[in-house]
């Protein structure tokens, strides 16, 4: 099911790119990423309690009620919120979507109401491993955020109807998944003093962490919209979605990978860390796949869009190492150090916008991808070492350096390399060698374990 919504991004998205004006598709990115920020910031911390205590829940609390507690709290503060955006929606409008209008700061609230109670619903989904459930809603909010709005492309390609037609599907989405998950998301909270210190103690800070991680990847979009450069922030974005192809394997790692993390720490954590270094393995090899296969991503775009393409590879590294990452810094997470994680986070963000922001009048779209790759490469480098002061998850950290320097390499290594087929194709035969004699024994394991599944389904 994971497959399926990151082949949904890569089939379809490219279609975007035929339909709507760079300008616009840019202004509509930033209505999505403005959404996925209020989502993180208004739960003030709860849903990432919610996600931390699923399995350890404070005494007397059922993880029913920690999910109905990060809800009540979201919809408090949306209230205080909308207030604030609906005042001054004519200079919230300027500011975000160079545009005066009150329809779509109402549609930002809406919108961001939606998407928190998807939220609390996809991830109670997740955390009880309801796989089926978790990835027909990754797939949906995929399709309504991503592609939805070409439904209405023959009517009009304008900004405000397309954002209006994401809201009210949205909405109907968020609706439908509480009605299936009502059972495991609302119950009426007994809290005391001792219970709401220890929700917040942890999830307070994880507002910051949640905010840059919604925010990271949209930055090279949103700071090109707040020079004004629209149409690069709609190439930018594109190219952010061309890049979202590696989570055809990263989605499907973390449907699992955090409830078995919290659920097995204690016991297994010699599986952990063999599991950082297949997640190595699969990461490089499909790094080199995207180099090497490029061209047949960028049949699908628009000439409008093409010039994404020197930097498209850039922009993967955030998913690349956000993947890397689950693998190594769930330390700062189990010995409840969420403060330090929203401090690593902070300073990835900023170290992007900053670099995007210094290059974007020189470089355009691919300074969103040289920030990208700094504010990605120091969020891995900082939570995988202070992560592993508390729990140490990678049993070959010199190893695990130099595949993720050759990763940053491949991806840098595009910008001259993306119309040089030959030479790309060259590059990726001495990676994947040089890459089968680092992990020969893990590749080997891997060769065993499907020659046995294979044998066991003919004895069947």
């Amino acid at each position: 099911m994971p497959a399926v919504s990151a082949l949904v991004t890569l089939l379809l998205v490219p279609l975007v790119s035929y339909f709507y004006p760079a300008d616009s598709y840019g202004k509509i990115s930033v209505f999505i990423s403005a959404g996925a920020i209020l989502m993180s910031m208004l739960p003030l911390g709860m849903d990432s309690s919610f996600i931390r205590f699923y399995y350890e829940p404070p005494r007397g609390m059922t993880s029913s009620q920690l999910a109905t507690l990060a809800l009540l709290t979201s919809l408090l503060a949306l209230g205080v919120v909308s207030i604030s955006l609906i005042a001054f929606y004519e200079a919230v409008g300027n500011v975000l979507f160079e545009t005066p209008e009150l329809a779509p700061i109402l549609a930002l609230v809406i919108y961001a109401a939606a998407v928190v109670l998807f939220r609390i619903c996809n991830t109670e989904a997740r955390m009880d491993e309801r796989v089926v459930d978790y990835s027909v809603q990754q797939i949906l909010q995929t399709l309504i955020t991503k592609v939805s709005f070409l439904l209405i492309a023959w009517v009009t390609t304008d900004f405000a109807p397309s954002v209006i037609f994401i809201t009210v599907l949205m909405a109907l989405a968020s609706l439908g998944a509480a009605w299936r998950s009502r059972k495991h998301i609302f119950e009426k909270p007994r809290l005391d003093q001792e219970r709401l210190v220890t929700l917040l103690k942890f999830g307070l800070p994880c507002v910051l962490s949640g905010v840059v991680a919604q925010a990271n990847p949209s930055v090279g979009r949103m700071v090109m919209g707040f020079v004004g450069r629209w149409s690069d922030a709609g190439i930018v974005s594109l190219g952010v979605s061309l890049a979202s192809c590696f989570n055809l394997f990263s989605q499907a790692f973390q449907t699992f990978w955090a409830p078995y993390v919290y659920r097995n720490y204690k016991s297994e954590q010699a599986t952990i860390k063999k599991m950082h270094d297949y997640i190595l393995l699969a990461s490089i090899v499909l790094v080199v796949l995207v180099l090497v296969g490029q061209d047949v991503l960028y049949l699908l775009v628009g000439s409008e869009y093409e010039s994404s393409r020197p930097y498209f590879m850039l922009l993967m590294l955030s998913p690349v190492f956000g993947l890397i990452a689950e693998t190594t810094n769930y330390g700062i997470i189990l010995e409840m150090k969420s403060g330090v994680a929203a401090l690593i986070a902070f300073g990835a963000v900023c170290a992007n916008a900053l670099v995007t922001f210094a290059l974007a009048p020189f470089l355009g779209g691919l300074a969103a991808g040289i920030g990208t790759c700094v504010g990605s490469s120091f969020n891995l480098i900082m939570s995988s070492v202070i992560g592993a002061r508390y729990y140490k998850m990678v049993a070959n950290p010199k190893r695990s350096i130099l595949v993720c320097g050759a990763i940053v390499c491949i991806c840098a290594s595009n910008t001259v390399l993306f119309n040089a087929f030959v030479l790309r194709l060259a590059l990726g035969v001495a990676i994947l060698f040089g890459t089968t004699i680092v992990y020969r024994a893990h590749i080997s394991s891997v060769r065993k374990f499907v020659c046995d599944w294979v044998a066991n389904r003919d004895i069947r």
